[in-house]
């Protein structure tokens, strides 16, 4: 009765057009099982089989979509049963307390199921997943690394996918084997000084230079080159420390006010699109899928809104084109000589039509270009010399 299932078989291939269509087993509904152990409450405080019983109540009260009810008798489990240690039910216990929005009494079922040696790879997976969920609750994106880079680390070992990888099975939790929570993380959840506090506190935690990477990339985005080159020549990245290092020299020399310094800079990020700004080592192209504050139907109005900010800001900070439009469109209506002028709105407007569709911005990138364009024409011709 706690485990209604349809018989229908599921084990046939998925391009099969023959299904057998029988009705599902009769079951009683969950919320009637539930009333029942209520009004025999007595049998869960028998010795015999009680902690069987209430994690078959938990169960069915989850299923039935009443976290609150299987806290209720999760609470019933004496505190020495060996029943608090089992994986299923500490799943169940974190599981019931995010759900009843309890997230920070959620972390210690789900470290203790994380850890646990009795606990499947499947378990572990989605205790990590879960923990992830917690500490993107609790605003701890230092701890949600931790295990955000665990399941990397399992996704990156060598299995690939296989049958050893480790899964969240039967539709309880999704792990996005994409990495796309841990890309978030690294790329504006957590802050440049949360990045460097997780590097100094699981410094041998595994793929730590992915973190590095990431940070390094950060720093560049702060227009902080040299730090970043120090990072990367820490992780053999010599052609990215090599780039900083002349980042940082443009960036200077831009800094002072010189158009023409500003031009070229503006034209060596414009050159070295996603080199610079973007994190290559990670999205693999694949990040426009990871921006989902619009469309994600787990946020709160107040997550949702924090998040699309995020995402703005992230999708600005590392577009080198974007940002290469800005210093020209500063050259265009500061007091640089015309021919200076000419030079910037052209290139301006090589940045902008070449802005990835990813971007956005679309109505805002369709103005300037109008208004570059309209600039240039009333500027006139370029001197011939």
């Amino acid at each position: 009765m706690t485990n209604p299932r349809f018989n229908r078989p599921y084990y046939l291939a998925p391009d099969e057009d023959r299904y057998d269509h029988r009705e599902p087993e009769p079951t009683i509904p969950q919320e009637e099982i539930l009333a029942l152990l209520e009004k025999h409450a007595k049998l869960l405080e028998s010795r015999r089989g009680s902690s069987e019983l209430a994690i078959l109540a938990m169960r069915t009260a989850l299923r039935a979509g009443d976290p609150v009810g299987a806290l209720r008798f999760a609470e019933r489990i004496p505190a020495d049963s060996k029943t608090r240690l089992e994986p299923e039910f500490l799943w169940m216990l974190g599981s019931a307390q995010f759900l009843a929005k309890e997230y920070k009494a959620a972390e210690e079922p789900l470290v203790a199921l994380f850890g646990s040696r009795a606990a499947s790879p499947n378990q572990r997976a989605a205790a990590a997943y879960g923990l992830c969920g917690v500490y993107w609750k609790l605003r701890d994106p230092v701890e949600g690394l931790r295990f955000a880079l665990w399941l990397e680390y399992e996704n990156r070992s060598g299995r690939g996918g296989g049958r050893d990888t480790p899964r969240v099975e039967n539709g309880s939790i999704y792990w996005a084997s994409s990495g796309f929570d841990l890309g978030l993380l690294l790329e504006h959840e957590a802050s440049i000084s949360q990045l460097q506090e997780f590097v100094a506190k699981y410094p041998k935690a595994a793929e730590i230079s992915v973190v590095k990477y990431a940070l390094a990339v950060r720093l560049m985005r702060e227009n902080r080159a040299e730090e970043a080159a120090e990072v990367y020549r820490a992780i053999g990245a010599n052609v990215r420390a090599e780039r900083a290092l002349r980042v940082a020299k443009l960036y200077r020399a831009a800094e002072g006010g010189d158009p023409e310094a500003s031009i070229q800079f503006a034209a060596f990020l414009s050159e070295h699109s996603e080199r610079v700004y973007f994190n290559d080592r990670f999205w693999n192209g694949f990040q426009s899928y990871a921006m989902l504050a619009d469309a994600d139907y787990r946020f709160t109005k107040e997550e949702r809104e924090r998040q699309r900010a995020a995402e703005r800001k992230f999708k600005d900070d590392q577009e080198e084109r974007w940002r290469a439009h800005l210093i020209l469109r500063d050259v265009v209506n500061g007091e640089a000589p015309i021919a200076v002028k000419r030079r910037a709105a052209a290139l301006d407007l090589e940045c902008l039509v070449r802005l990835s569709s990813r971007f956005g911005r679309a109505e805002e990138i369709r103005t300037a270009i109008t208004e570059m364009r309209a600039w240039l024409r009333k500027a006139g011709p370029s001197e011939v010399v």
